[in-house]
């Protein structure tokens, strides 16, 4: 992961929460309480999202395929005229 986006969301989590403790202390108290399901859920959906992408930069998908076999038949028709 990198070391910016951790910051980005720990910073996001904190300010959340110091300006909800702020305005309305209550509130405030309410978020502090849900912020460890809140904090467990931005690891698991930043852990999904780095494994999709390395799921997909592995290999090419078929609509990629499909273009490139539709590009090279386009290349061999036209170079035989």
């Amino acid at each position: 992961m990198r070391i910016g986006t951790v910051l980005q969301s720990i910073s996001t989590l904190a300010l959340g929460l110091s300006i909800g403790l702020f305005f309305e202390w209550r509130l405030g108290l309410v978020a502090l309480a849900f912020s460890p399901f809140m904090v467990v859920s931005m690891f698991l959906m930043r852990r999904m999202m780095v494994g999709e992408n390395q799921k997909n930069q592995k290999g090419t998908t078929g609509l990629e395929e499909a273009s490139r076999v539709k590009a090279f038949n386009q290349f061999k028709i036209t170079s035989l005229e």
